[in-house]
């Protein structure tokens, strides 16, 4: 028996992504687990250490994902919303559902990450990782099954002949999911568009990788691409799922089409003694030993237990994976991803499923990985396909939140029209919405309901929906522009912004965010704390130099954001709503009570209206394309007037005419002088 290759599927997307920067993602899965997918999954493309704190690592999320330029999005089977009880969506992702009709799935578990080198911005450096997985956007998938992927590197001076199936892929799933933005799949698929095809199928009688995605006949399609390389050769299939059928007809078409000498099938099991397969399955694939020699098989004890003592609990084996190999010659061709052995991922007009079909170098002759099965099990207890299993769990609505317009919409996703709905987030009663909504088109919220969702959605992103089905089902709303959308976990005081500003390096953030967020780890039954202030006194941000070097600081991190095509940092930092916001900043200047430093919060102000002075007249179209209409810095900052007249109330009406020189002169941007 051969060596089974084992790796940490984490690990093998840090080494393939260690030492560069995240350019855009796109994401599909069957089930998905969002805050699994936020806290664990998403850190791994993003390079960079986080606290074991879940509150602290939030933040630090949020402030890593504003740096990505491009978007990150996640497509998912409408019905493969897994649940918990702290299932949440905090950061800034595109989540769009997709559902298909007539009992099919979504299934295909796909990663892809434009990723560049840190020394080079230019989009010709980019590179794609491609993953192309078993493992679904799930605790059980990433940590705790035995899956199967395939990792590659596509490259725009290297040809590949992935190309053209990956977007045909790309392009198909813009449709599965109508209604929406796909800014990320458009990205990806431009950069694909500059990788040169390979068209010949193989070289030096190797077979090269090629990406099957959608709804072909699997068998047909390896078929046609390995044209004679895969007869003849040994099969071994491993694979959870199987039909409850008196014939098993993906076996039969693979056994058809390339006469394997040999075979060997996973028994699938539940427990020890009990197969996870109807017994008329297992006699079917045994009929099949007329054909060829065709053997059910288990894995290694080692592999599947969860720790080295021998009384660990079995981990599921979740991975769908085709092997033909040979000894002589020595040769290994896989068929991994997604692909079951049942029919609705067979079969042409089935589950949109996504697999490569790859040839690997095999440094010694290949053996089974299989132990042949020793005796008949004594019990049979068929597991359903995961789809079977939640076909219509889902909820038909679609829900989806713009913090930057205010705005709420919902599209019913069904030929006919709706029920009447009633929307709840943590238990309470949002809205209620007559029936009749129009199929399949996004339908703008009143103002009352969509403030009633705002609220909401400071506490949670998972809400539920009544009336859709016989009881209440989960929906994950769709956040978008969240920029705007308040810090969930944080709230700094003035002096804690300015010092984050001021400080320079990404290290020095963090420890910083590590430093004043250990309260918050006190405070993760809520969705908010705010921190004590830091002292002021006999510290220089206190004083008039801190505030100056600290707003130096943000337009330089503002204007170098800007050129170098991070507009969503920008945006993020001047018109956000986050903790280090400009408009944080001002908010609470302004909500500081009168005993405070009037002075000091009166240059705050001045240098505020100086920054967005400056950024209005140099980047004009920036300002104009980003400021919100409401709720903006400048709105803040016409309220100046108030501290003003405190000042004047302190200092007499005398005072008024040194503000109005002082303004003119500090509202000036000094140019140097030349030195002779």
């Amino acid at each position: 028996m051969s060596d089974l290759p084992s790796v940490a599927l984490s690990k093998s997307f840090e080494d393939m992504l260690r030492g560069r920067k995240l350019a855009c993602a796109v994401f599909t899965t069957f089930q998905l687990d969002p805050e699994f997918f936020e806290q664990e999954i998403l850190p791994v493309f993003l390079d960079m250490p986080l606290s074991h704190a879940a509150p602290i690592r939030r933040v630090q999320l949020e402030d890593a994902l504003r740096t990505v330029p491009g978007e990150i999005a996640l497509y998912y089977d409408a019905n493969g919303l897994c649940v918990g009880d702290r299932t949440h969506a905090r950061q800034d992702v595109r989540r769009i559902p997709v559902r298909l009709r007539g009992g099919r799935i979504f299934h295909p578990k796909l990663v892809f990450a434009l990723v560049s080198s840190p020394t080079q911005d230019d989009p010709a450096a980019q590179t794609l990782i491609v993953g192309t997985l078993s493992a679904n956007l799930t605790r059980t998938g990433w940590w705790e099954n035995v899956e199967v992927a395939f990792i590659e590197e596509v490259r725009v001076d290297e040809k590949s002949a992935t190309v053209d199936g990956l977007v045909a892929f790309l392009k198909r799933l813009r449709k599965l999911a109508p209604g929406h933005d796909h800014a990320a799949v458009d990205e990806v698929l431009t950069f694909l568009r500059r990788v040169p095809t390979r068209r010949q199928r193989s070289d030096n009688n190797r077979l090269h990788t090629h990406f099957i995605g959608g709804d072909a006949a699997v068998t047909a399609w390896m078929a046609d691409v390995a044209g004679g390389s895969l007869k003849g050769l040994s099969l071994e299939i491993i694979a959870p799922y199987f039909d409850d059928a008196e014939d098993c007809l993906p076996l039969e078409a693979l056994v058809d089409a390339f006469r394997p000498t040999q075979v060997r099938v996973l028994l699938p099991s539940q427990r020890s003694g009990v197969a996870a397969c109807s017994e008329r399955m297992f006699d079917a694939v045994e009929g099949l030993s007329d054909r060829t020699t065709i053997r059910w098989g288990t894995l290694p004890e080692a592999l599947l237990r969860r720790g080295n003592n021998k009384g660990a609990t079995e981990r599921f084996v979740h991975a769908k994976l085709y092997r033909f190999f040979s000894k002589k010659p020595a040769r290994e061709i896989f068929l991994c991803g997604s692909v079951n052995m049942t029919q609705a991922a067979h079969q042409r007009g089935g589950n949109i499923e996504a697999a490569v079909l790859t040839e690997t170098q095999s440094p010694r002759k290949p053996d089974f990985w299989l132990q042949p099965l020793s005796k008949r099990p004594a019990m049979f207890e068929w597991q359903r396909d995961e789809g079977d299993a939640v076909s219509s769990r889902g909820t038909r609505v679609q829900l989806r939140y713009d913090w930057t317009t205010r705005s709420a919409e919902i599209w019913w996703d069904d030929t006919g029209p709706s029920p009447a709905l009633v929307l709840l987030a943590c238990g309470a009663r949002i809205a209620s919405l007559p029936p009749s909504l129009p199929p399949r088109d996004w339908v703008p919220l009143d103002a009352e309901i969509t403030a009633d969702i705002q609220r909401a959605l400071q506490r949670t992103s998972l809400f539920e929906v009544a009336g859709d089905r016989d009881v209440p089902i989960p929906l994950l709303v769709q956040e978008e522009g969240m920029a705007g959308k308040p810090s969930l976990l944080l709230e700094l005081s003035p002096a804690d912004i300015l010092k984050y500003w001021s400080l320079l390096t990404p290290e020095q953030r963090a420890a910083f965010i590590e430093t004043r967020g250990a309260a918050l780890v006190q405070e993760e039954a809520g969705m908010a704390a705010r921190l004590p202030a830091l002292s002021t006194e006999h510290d220089l941000f206190g004083e008039m130099a801190g505030i100056f070097h600290a707003f130096g600081s943000l337009e330089r991190s503002v204007r170098a954001a800007l050129q170098d095509g991070r507009t969503k940092e920008a945006v993020h930092r001047i018109f956000g709503r986050k903790y280090d916001s400009l408009g944080n900043l001002l908010e609470g200047v302004l909500r500081e009570s009168e005993d405070g430093d009037s002075v000091h919060r009166y240059l705050i102000l001045l240098c505020a209206r100086q920054l967005c002075d400056k950024l209005e007249a140099e980047c004009g179209e920036f300002w104009r394309a980003h400021e919100p209409q409401s709720g903006g810095p400048r709105e803040a900052l016409a309220k100046v007037d108030a501290l003003k007249q405190l000042l004047l109330d302190r200092n007499g009406p005398e005072f008024a005419d040194f503000l109005r020189w002082f303004e003119g002169q500090f509202l000036k941007t000094a140019s140097p002088r030349e030195v002779t």
